[in-house]
């Protein structure tokens, strides 16, 4: 038997004990039967590999700061200090921003529809992932993307039960169809949160107390008057009652929730997006907690918060992070002047953001997405029939989302996880703006199709698969030079070729588009544009972890003109289209020399022709080619 110091080197398998409900918690033992547990299995090789290249760069980070000068550290810190002025200047103080999250929500679920689970340890997902666990599970270390059969080992009561996300998504409409009312453009993030913004429902709901309680009983309005065209009651709410009407709506938002599904929801109610999200996990489950709206309040709260609380910083993040001594955000701004000496500008900016506690105000609808996706977990899938029927529900479920946002995308992204917990993500552009199933399920199909063939002969064993589309925009904002692709539109270009040059395309443009539509990308640059994915395997940019497969699989395209599907590279793609329609001129030269013949000819003339014809055969145009 191994001693817990000799697990201390797999920091990736660890109890996070920042999770709500995992406080106080004997994490030596947690984190002891976690690594004897896991030992010998893929996800223990897995996490072994994982914690090798936060190693590396950790190493890589340490020899860089000891090689700093004095010198480059003044003018890293002057650069960071024009930053945070920079970004002081944006800050808004004046919106009353909700992250509402429900607690333990797919457990909740189940128990709400099953009265027996309660009071039980239960876990939503399979013996080889583990989606949610209840509060009662999380007594025993049990937390989502764990694998079950781990969990089984901390907690060997464990009750657990398969996903049902038809049900999830059925109890998540009922709670934003409550929320809907205080913000009509409230913005889901996933099934069990949402952000809305509270500030203009409040500034209406002021007023019309102003109205009600002043105006009609001391200034005698007409008691038929509009609170909304009065006058008298039209001064600004202050700071003070904004915060005080925040949290009583929100207390009563909750408590809609619960009388509708009976499920208890938590809540952050804060300036920004980032700070209430952060909020809704202080004082769970069913509860609210609030940071007021002035810059003294978010500095207190902001300087002791951990950075692996912060919504963008996953444990591989942290655990870089709180090796080269940055815990918590004061230490984040305390040490900026190593910042962009270490990081891309990009992830420089976003720190800083997150040491100042400035984050944005916008949740509208209306504020294109960058993405919109889903994914599942489950059980073990290899069967290719399996692995393609999980792909189209996956589709559905984004499709559906797209068009209830009214949004069409044009870059389509699978994402898949092994059984030995390795994750790669592929994606594909699509020739048009589309939100039409057949069009993203297509794209989505051929992507994994190309994984199936990589390893073919043997079978692609999946845990996890998503698909994503990216590149998003309003449908009505849609030019007709780009209108949305319709599947038989996608697909007239690679139907069967009959014998008349007038199912020839015109030119070249099908062809163009098609080639286009099927490029692979090899490079995760592509993907920049989509929004960081909530999953337990959220790792540092700069690391580069095992999401580039080796060598892409030799891909099929399909000739447009003759449908042929066995070419194999761009150059054959574009010689094979030049040689058929070298034919279809051929064969358009040969009509017309054929038709001016046969008006020359005197009729006794044609008809021996025509029989001629019948006699010997046509010749073909292939034979113009041998």
């Amino acid at each position: 038997m191994e001693t817990i110091a000799s697990t201390s080197g797999l920091k990736t398998m660890q109890l996070n004990d920042q999770k709500a409900g995992m406080q106080g918690l004997n994490k030596e033992l947690i984190n002891k039967i976690i690594y004897e547990s896991s030992k010998g299995t893929p996800f223990f090789a897995f996490q072994e590999k994982r914690q090798k290249s936060i190693d590396l760069k950790v190493k890589e980070f340490k020899s860089i700061l000891k090689k700093i000068t004095d010198a480059e550290k003044n003018a890293s810190l002057k650069k960071m200090n024009f930053l945070c002025a920079a970004l002081e200047a944006e800050r808004d103080l004046s919106h009353s921003i909700v992250h509402i999250d429900m607690d333990a929500f797919y457990a909740a679920v189940e128990m709400e529809d099953n009265p027996e689970l309660k009071g039980k340890p239960i876990a939503v997902g399979s013996s080889s992932m583990l989606s949610t666990s209840n509060y009662e599970a999380r007594k025993y270390g049990v937390r989502a993307a764990m694998p079950g059969f781990i969990g089984k080992k901390l907690c060997p009561h464990l009750t657990i039960v398969p996903c049902n996300f038809k049900r999830y998504k059925e109890v998540s409409h009922m709670v934003q169809d409550i929320v809907r009312d205080y913000d009509p453009d409230y913005c889901p993030a996933s099934l069990d949160e949402l952000y809305m913004d509270l500030t203009e429902y409040i500034k209406d709901k002021h007023k019309k107390q102003i109205h009600q309680n002043i105006c009609l009983k001391q200034k005698h309005i007409a008691a038929d008057s509009d609170y909304k065209f009065c006058l008298e009651c039209s001064k600004n709410v202050s700071r003070e009652e904004r915060d005080n009407l925040a949290y009583e709506i929100v207390k009563e938002i909750r408590e809609k929730i619960f009388n509708t599904t009976h499920l208890t929801a938590s809540a952050g109610i804060a300036p920004n997006v980032m700070l209430a999200k952060v909020g809704s996990d202080q004082n769970k489950p069913n509860g609210q907690y609030q940071i007021l709206s002035t810059f003294e309040a978010v500095h207190s709260f902001v300087s002791s918060m951990p950075v692996k609380k912060v919504s963008g910083i996953g444990p591989v993040t942290g655990q870089i992070l709180n090796a080269i001594g940055i815990h918590t955000c004061q230490d984040m701004f305390e040490k900026r002047d190593i910042i962009p000496i270490l990081f891309k500008s990009s992830s420089a900016d976003f720190y800083m953001r997150v040491a100042l506690g400035i984050s944005s105000t916008i949740v509208k609808s209306e504020h294109v997405r960058k993405s919109i996706g889903t994914e599942h977990t489950f059980r073990e899938i290899h069967e290719a029939k399996d692995l393609h029927k999980k792909c189209r529900e996956l589709c559905e479920e984004v499709v559906e989302d797209l068009k209830l946002r009214n949004l069409m995308g044009k870059l389509v992204v699978l994402k898949y996880k092994t059984v030995s917990f390795e994750s790669h993500t592929r994606n594909q552009t699509l020739s048009s703006y589309s939100a039409d199933i057949d069009v993203i399920h297509t794209a989505a199909k051929r992507l994994l199709d190309f994984e199936i063939s990589a390893v073919a002969p043997k079978s692609l064993s999946l845990r996890l698969m998503g698909i994503r589309v990216a590149n998003l925009t309003f449908e009505d904002t849609v030019t007709n030079n780009d209108k949305q692709i319709k599947i038989k539109d996608f697909l007239k270009a690679k139907m069967p070729v009959k014998t008349t040059f007038n199912n020839l395309p015109t030119s070249l443009s099908v062809c163009e588009e098609l080639s286009e539509s099927m490029h692979l990308f090899q490079d995760n640059d592509s993907l920049q544009n989509c929004e960081k994915e909530k999953s337990s395997n959220v790792s540092l940019s700069d690391l580069q972890p095992e999401e580039v497969l080796s060598p892409t699989p030799q891909m099929s395209y399909i000739c447009p003109v003759c449908n042929l599907n066995q070419i194999k590279t761009i150059t054959e793609l574009n010689s094979h289209i030049d040689n058929c329609l070298n034919k279809a001129t051929i064969k358009k030269i040969l009509a017309e020399d054929t038709l001016n013949k046969k008006r020359k000819q005197p009729l006794e003339e044609k008809q021996n022709t025509k029989r001629k014809m019948h006699l010997k055969g046509e010749k073909k145009i292939e034979d113009y080619f041998h």
